[in-house]
């Protein structure tokens, strides 16, 4: 007895199923044939197989057997098809015609699955895949996205009926609600897929539920045929865009040459008429004098180029086959060569033709001519320009250069270049104008007439004004160092740095915490009451001055009888700003703005108390925490200079200190014991004794209350 594989007996069962369907699915092309029951009858004398092949190669096989009842007449005719099969470049090894008429059902799988390969499946062709491997890929990229599903192969990839639903989807959402699939229920999936993919997309159920559902790893061969299925059902939806192929070749052979040269006509008639007007149009242009003008003439010219000539060049070309055509047409039906009527010919057209070139070169040349003359027009009138403006700008930095004599006399020349700058801007203004155009006419950086561009002399009359400004402004302040006694010039220029810096608007103005921030970065804290303080008195500082100034200018346009009182005002504007409050300054009242001289007043008023030997005596009882001596430990605390400490500790006389002297019953116990292991490294110096030598002859400076107790050495 011969064993039988329980696997290939099912893989051969279920590929029985699948190509008897497919089978009759292709015999049912032709109504005259009978459906078989299944492959091995169906195919067992020939002529269904016959049939089959005619059907799906689209081609003939000649005379055979149609009713064949001896074993010899099914022979021809099964050997008449394998036959055809090995003409067309399939092999076919140990397959005979009696492995069909005595129905051998695994030969007959095997054929039948390498005419489905051959026929419906080795021409689909995926991104350079095909058959196989392209069948796959369409199936990978058609279920991307899907929850659930990855297909990477022809069998155990369909098992939970996942795969169909999601191709069905990805074609016709509307026939099934993908989300809504359980995926556990396989047989479900699987049935309801086949179900839709038969009734609304007219794909024949190759399958069974069973063939996928009920077994370890479905059939590969049967899945595939059938998934073929879907790739030329979805293909065929693919491509309804290019049904267009289907048209007929034949185009209506019926149509009338008369009517081909009633066109021809027509159209070489109105392509006549739109040539003629255009050279009119350009006889009777007029050439603009400004860029932008013959810029839009220009485009214009170029707009027909690249749309109505291009337009006529292909109704020229389509003329000329319009004509050939139609003497084709003629030639096919032997009739005589058509004559168009005076002027329609080619050989008139291309006359016409020759003449539009040659207008339309001449108005080319003369719209780029016209072009050049005021591109260059433009480089002259900017070059004249910026080269009066730079020459200008030069002089008054030589001027600003060679300033001597008083500082008075200085300040007079430098706002007398302040009032000959101020009108620049209007021609700075000017050369913008210009340089706009120039831009648009693309000859900004193509102009031979001058080394300048908008750019640099903008930057040049920024500069000047600013070097004219700091040089005014530096004046100023070495008037103001002049009239203080107890400044110096370093003082001075630490002052003036703190508050331009603090000055965020430049304006020459300190409003509020920016007035509080610049002494605080001096050195200068205050309280609040110390802070109102302050305030009042830059007030009141700056109430007398402005009073001054007012009474200064009245009586110096009493003096010039009204003239020169504008510059008078200019020049002291800047000193009495202070007096108008900004808007956009939300101030209280009792905080005015600070002007400079208000603030340098100030400083200099808190800084000569700074160098007093109280002071100095003040500063070193800060650093020693209120004790009468100090330690090196403590001046490197207080960020000395070590060149200073250095001679403090050969200068001072040293102490000898205790353990209460250390003491402090404020300090946490840790903190004590580092101030005393911070002594153990470090001797102790008496200021006070240093100071009443130095300065003191007559007076001795006691110990404070607070300080420690010591002995000198």
């Amino acid at each position: 007895m011969v064993a039988v594989n329980l696997d290939e007996a099912s893989w051969v069962e279920t590929q029985h199923r699948t190509f008897t369907t497919w089978l009759n699915t292709q015999l049912a092309q032709r109504p005259d044939i009978t459906p078989a029951d299944d492959i091995v009858t169906g195919l067992s004398d020939g002529t269904r197989l016959i049939q089959l092949l005619e059907i799906i190669s689209d081609e003939s096989l000649g005379r055979y057997n149609r009713t064949p009842r001896l074993r010899v007449q099914k022979a021809e005719n099964v050997n008449k098809a394998l036959e055809f099969v090995r003409s067309r470049g399939i092999p076919l090894t140990n397959i005979g015609a009696e492995d069909f008429i005595d129905g051998n059902l695994k030969i007959m799988c095997g054929l039948l699955w390498t005419l489905i390969l051959r026929f419906t499946i080795a021409d689909i062709q995926v991104d350079g895949l095909s058959a196989k491997e392209g069948l796959l890929l369409w199936c990978q990229r058609k279920t991307q996205g899907y929850t659930g599903v990855d297909v990477t192969n022809f069998s155990t990839s369909w098992s939970d009926g996942l795969a169909f639903c999601a191709l069905l989807h990805k074609y016709r959402p509307d026939l099934i609600q993908f989300d809504r699939l359980d995926v556990h229920d396989a047989r479900s999936n699987t049935a309801k897929a086949f179900s839709i993919a038969a009734e609304c997309v007219d794909i024949p159920p190759l399958l069974s539920v069973q063939d996928v559902c009920d077994v370890s790893r479905p059939d590969e061969r049967s899945v595939m045929t059938y998934i073929a299925q879907y790739f030329h059902a979805f293909s065929h939806l693919d491509k309804v865009e290019t049904a267009g192929r289907r048209l007929d070749k034949f185009v209506d052979t019926v149509h009338s040459a008369w009517v081909m040269q009633v066109e021809y006509e027509r159209r070489m008639a109105h392509l006549y008429s739109s040539i003629e007007k255009i050279k009119q149009e350009w006889a009777a242009m007029l050439l603009p004098d400004r860029y932008d003008d013959a810029k839009a003439l220009s485009i214009r010219f170029s707009s027909f180029k690249k749309v109505d000539k291009r337009a006529w060049v292909r109704e020229k070309s389509s003329l000329e086959s319009l004509f050939g055509n139609i003497q084709t047409k003629l030639q096919t039906y032997q009739l005589r060569p058509w004559q168009p009527r005076d002027g329609m010919c080619l050989g008139d057209l291309e006359t016409c033709w020759r003449a539009l070139l040659e207008a339309e070169a001449k108005a080319a040349t003369k719209i780029n001519h016209r072009i050049y003359t005021i591109k260059e027009n433009l480089r002259i009138s900017f070059a004249a320009k910026t080269n009066d403006f730079a020459h200008m700008l030069s002089v008054l930095s030589n001027h600003l250069s060679n300033l001597d004599g008083e500082l008075e006399e200085q300040q007079a020349a430098v706002q007398n270049l302040a009032e000959h700058l101020e009108p620049l801007h209007i021609v700075l203004e000017e050369i913008s104008a210009v340089s706009k155009e120039c831009e648009r006419a693309n000859v900004e950086e193509e102009n031979d007439h001058t080394i300048y561009s908008y750019d640099d002399v903008a930057f040049q009359y920024k500069l000047a004004r600013e070097s004219i400004l700091k040089r005014l402004h530096f004046i100023d302040t070495q008037l103001i160092a002049r009239s203080k006694s107890n400044v110096t010039p370093g003082q001075l220029e630490e002052i003036d740095s703190v508050f331009r810096h603090f000055d965020r608007d430049s304006d020459d103005l300190l409003v509020g915490e920016d007035f509080v921030a610049a002494l605080a970065s001096l050195g200068l804290t205050y309280d609040d009451n110390e802070t109102q303080l302050i305030w009042e008195r830059v007030g009141t500082s700056m109430r007398l001055r402005q009073a001054q100034n007012s009474l200064s200018a009245f009586a110096t346009k009493d003096r010039q009888g009204g003239h020169g009182h504008r510059r008078a005002q200019s020049v002291a504007s800047a000193r009495t700003r202070s007096t108008s409050p900004r808007k956009h300054s939300q101030q209280p009242e009792a905080h005015p703005s600070v002007d400079y001289e208000a603030f340098l007043d100030l400083i200099l008023d808190e800084l000569e108390d700074q160098d007093s030997p109280e002071q100095v005596l003040a500063a070193f009882k800060e650093v020693a925490d209120g004790r009468n001596f100090v330690t090196e430990r403590d001046l490197q605390h207080a960020q000395i200079s070590q060149t200073a400490i250095s001679y403090l500790r050969e200068a001072m006389p040293v102490v000898q200190t205790s353990d209460r002297d250390l003491d402090d019953d404020e300090l946490p116990s840790d903190l004590q014991n580092d101030r005393r292991r911070s002594h153990e490294t470090s001797t102790a110096l008496d200021y006070v004794a240093f100071m009443s030598e130095l300065v003191f002859d007559d007076k001795p400076v006691a110990p404070s209350q607070d300080s420690g107790t010591g002995s000198t050495k």
